[in-house]
């Protein structure tokens, strides 16, 4: 960064939701609370319509709202002013568009799963919240990883653990979760190694029937209580991300019992702060199970807790985690220099960020808001330019005939068609659109015909259609050419002798 620019770099976060939910909530959180605003000034910027119904989770921040229609307009303005835009990655056409078209120096893509993203080439860096998520991106080299941290204030270290009779070892996940066990299903095998040990599951969907040893509490707001009485976190799922659960628990002296092959072993050194488990293996998980339980109420355990503590405060601070991030947006300004001007904010969408407010309000099921996407996307002359947004209205279009809005389907399947991406499914998927409606499906089939040059159907489907659309001469040409070029088709040859007996030819 030029040294003689005192004044802070102007980021823009683009944030995913503003609701209470997971780990990327809490890093916007986290980014509001600890960035220097002497070395960043951010902006946050929610890229749907401002609900008063959602409670925000931090509500100190001030996001400004896009709205659910024609939301690259208006990113536009907000983005014209930025140095360096940031976003949720994986898949995100509309802000890579809206930072293109804008001129923004630095795109910073943040991945939170284990997905691959750089979708776009104009996204500079992909932050990799654990090497686990690193490794499933396509372009390591515009990778760096930068883990999570935590509010450590708002998870007290409980220095006068229990340790009575009854051990309590904690899940903190939402059901559907992918995972190897959910504490519930290795009860009996934890009840072999200690019958008085109680099961706590907490998180969306953990709403089933609670016993004595089991005890289902559903999505709290109290987790910090919750890992202070707890002794141990248990979370056994399949290559997580990161984990920032772990962390709370690791900070409040509840210690963890993780899988490990995710983010989660990034956080746990095994014996020492924790215990890592190859979780599909369940005995293994029993015996490591096992092993946690003999040492509870030992110096070792005590001595597991503090180094548990220290780790999250040393190494995963809110402040130790923005501080990466403010050297890293040094460095990409460094590298890429900062704004000369305001970007303009006279560009017209591409088709991609149609095809994403599409998506936003399919997501929503406001199907007014997907037929006006779509109805833009279709009377744009540009064309799709990025293959997995291609894909994604491909899917919007199967969408839009299951729920019988077969027209805004056939739009989709032109601009795909006039975008290059012309597979034989695809086209066969849109024969079937166009074959129930007046739109002709000639032009169709004959590129069907040229793919796939050795398949009467197509030939006769073909004919049928100008047959249909009152062309019986165009018929009679499509089968002719089928004859010739499918000498061995009976049914083409007596098929195209009998409509030139009809034509009286």
């Amino acid at each position: 960064m030029n040294v003689k620019d005192k004044t802070p770099l102007k980021l823009v976060h683009c944030a995913m939701s503003t609701g209470i939910g997971g780990g990327i909530e809490r890093m916007d959180a986290l980014y509001n609370r600890y960035i220097d605003r002497s070395i960043v000034d951010p902006v946050f910027v929610a890229v749907r319509k401002n609900d008063p119904g959602v409670k925000l989770y931090d509500p100190s921040i001030l996001f400004r709202y896009t709205g659910d229609e024609s939301r690259f307009e208006k990113l536009l303005p907000l983005l014209a002013g930025a140095d360096i835009v940031q976003f949720s990655g994986g898949f995100d056409p509309l802000v890579c568009e809206a930072a293109r078209s804008s001129g923004a120096p630095v795109l910073i893509e943040l991945m939170h799963l284990t997905e691959p993203g750089q979708i776009y080439p104009n996204i500079d860096v992909s932050v990799c919240v654990s090497e686990t998520v690193r490794k499933a991106q396509p372009f390591r080299e515009k990778t760096t990883v930068i883990h999570n941290g935590i509010d450590i204030e708002n998870f007290p270290f409980n220095d006068d653990p229990d340790t009575g009779e009854n051990i309590v070892m904690l899940e903190s996940t939402r059901r559907e979760k992918k995972m190897y066990f959910h504490l519930d299903e290795i009860a009996d095998d934890i009840a072999r190694i200690d019958p008085g040990a109680k099961l706590w599951l907490a998180g969306r969907g953990q709403t089933g029937e609670s016993t004595d040893r089991v005890k289902f509490l559903g999505l709290r707001s109290d987790m910090a209580k919750l890992y202070r009485q707890a002794d141990f976190l248990v979370m056994l799922s399949i290559k997580e991300p990161f984990g920032l659960i772990v962390l709370e628990a690791m900070a409040s002296g509840c210690l963890p019992i993780v899988a490990d092959d995710g983010g989660m072993a990034e956080m746990v050194t095994h014996g020492v702060d924790g215990w890592l488990v190859d979780a599909g293996d369940r005995r293994a998980v029993e015996e490591v199970i096992k092993e946690a339980i003999s040492v509870h109420g030992s110096l070792k355990w005590l001595e597991m807790r503090r180094s548990a503590r220290e780790k999250v405060e040393k190494e995963f601070s809110g402040r130790a985690c923005l501080l990466k991030y403010e050297k890293l947006y040094r460095d990409m300004i460094e590298l890429k220099g900062r704004r000369k001007e305001r970007g303009s904010i006279n560009v017209e969408a591409p088709p991609e960020a149609d095809i994403a407010d599409a998506l936003h309000n399919f997501n929503g099921q406001l199907w007014g808001g997907v037929e006006n996407s779509v109805r833009r996307m279709g009377a744009r002359s540009a064309p799709i330019k990025i293959k997995q947004v291609a894909d994604v209205a491909r899917l919007l279009a199967k969408q839009s005939i299951a729920h019988g809005r077969v027209e805004l389907a056939d739009i989709i399947y032109q601009k795909l068609y006039e975008s290059g991406f012309t597979d034989i499914e695809m086209m066969k998927e849109w024969v079937n659109v166009r074959a129930g409606s007046d739109s002709p499906i000639d032009f169709i089939l004959r590129e069907l015909m040229l793919a796939e040059p050795d398949n009467h159907e197509w030939v006769l489907l073909s004919a049928e259609q100008s047959l249909n659309s009152g062309d019986p001469a165009m018929a009679l040409e499509i089968l002719e050419k089928g004859v010739e070029a499918i000498p061995e088709s009976d049914e083409l040859a007596s098929t195209a002798s009998l409509l030139r007996r009809q034509l009286g030819k």
